[in-house]
């Protein structure tokens, strides 16, 4: 009304996010922090994406982001061929923010740079990381490192049909609450946009569209609260729906909850997850794990598993080395708080329940 900083709280933040999530005002008493939070933003999706061994922007880029910014800005990060490409547009400003997607087309008329960003040449060592709590008698899987995508590539049985309980945006479409994607077309659409996928996401898998648009409004309340709660009063699974999955993205994407009708599913996507890894390491000449490496993720992810995948890159030369693969498995135990698991990371990885180290033949 007057100001969003207040003298007895000596606030610098005010920060306050739209009835569905995916837009936020952010009140800073610092001129130039908003524009520090975007290029941190961007830079971490970069180095998450692509190398962690990107540190900086290009100046240019800096340059022209703080310049346009303040006039309406809108960023689109393309990551493809281990290049990330990056394309400023010119928005203008907008009171309704609806107004600013459905006009898309004509902000995407307006490029104002465009840079693109590779990793640096060289000895790189990759790391991925995985948590994984798998507990059979809820049919509930808690996953770290594992996404939207590794769901719909590394699920032994593939989805067709998709329910989303709530709204969310995908590259320039806006996919309303409740709307159904239907057919093995509509699931390959949405993979193909998940690069540019906003805010928290969450699916059902259905048998039909009929069984779909038969929901009780009381499965419907079920459904919303599951979406919010990250709990079903029941259980997430609906007779009309003939669903096998559902599927919780937390707010800021940094785990997901899985729930499978086969609790064994749970852990065939984390193998496979692990797996894929590993092949994309090795160029596919690896075709399974090793046995006794199965059997010990089974076992542990029971308890609370946390799994570091280790790989040797080395820049290709005339002679080049064989790659090596080092997998490490650390016993967690249950955290009901996640922020606590990753505040705890060091002190779980010193001590390691499992190692094994793959060679290319």
């Amino acid at each position: 009304m007057i100001s969003p900083f207040f003298d007895i709280l000596q606030n610098n933040y005010v920060y306050l996010s739209h009835d569905d999530g995916w837009y936020c005002k952010l009140y800073c008493k610092k001129r130039q922090v908003p524009t520090s939070i975007l290029l941190n933003k961007l830079l971490k999706s970069i180095q998450k994406s692509l190398c962690s061994k990107i540190s900086t922007l290009p100046d240019s880029l800096v340059k022209k982001i703080t310049e346009l910014s303040s006039h309406g800005l809108f960023i689109q990060l393309d990551i493809a061929n281990k290049t990330a490409s990056i394309k400023l547009y010119a928005a203008g400003e907008y009171e309704n923010e609806d107004i600013l997607f459905d006009n898309m087309e004509h902000v995407k008329s307006k490029l104002m740079l465009e840079v693109q960003i590779q990793p640096p040449n060289g000895e790189e060592n990759e790391t991925v990381q995985i948590y994984a709590k798998i507990s059979p008698k809820r049919n509930e899987a808690i996953f770290a490192g594992i996404e939207f995508i590794d769901v719909i590539d590394c699920l032994p049985t593939p989805i067709e049909n998709i329910l989303l309980p709530e709204p969310i945006h995908v590259g320039d479409r806006y996919l309303h609450k409740f709307e159904l994607l239907e057919g093995k077309n509509e699931i390959a659409k949405l993979k193909s946009h998940l690069a540019h996928l906003r805010g928290k996401f969450c699916f059902v898998d259905y048998s039909n569209t009929a069984s779909a648009n038969q929901l009780t409004e009381e499965q419907i309340a079920e459904l919303l609260y599951l979406t919010h709660m990250y709990e079903p009063l029941k259980t997430p699974f609906f007779d009309t729906l003939q669903n096998n999955y559902a599927y919780l993205s937390h707010n800021d994407g940094r785990y997901c909850k899985l729930y499978c009708k086969e609790w064994q599913t749970s852990t065939s996507l984390l193998l496979n997850k692990l797996l894929k890894c590993v092949q994309q390491t090795f160029c596919d000449k690896i075709h399974s794990l090793p046995d006794d490496l199965t059997e010990k993720i089974v076992e542990l992810s029971t308890q609370g598993l946390f799994i570091q995948l280790d790989v040797e890159k080395k820049k290709i030369k005339p002679t080049p080395k064989k790659k090596f693969a080092t997998i490490k498995l650390y016993e967690v135990g249950e955290y009901e708080d996640m922020d606590k698991l990753f505040n705890n990371l060091n002190s779980i990885l010193s001590h390691v329940s499992y190692e094994i180290q793959l060679q290319q033949s």
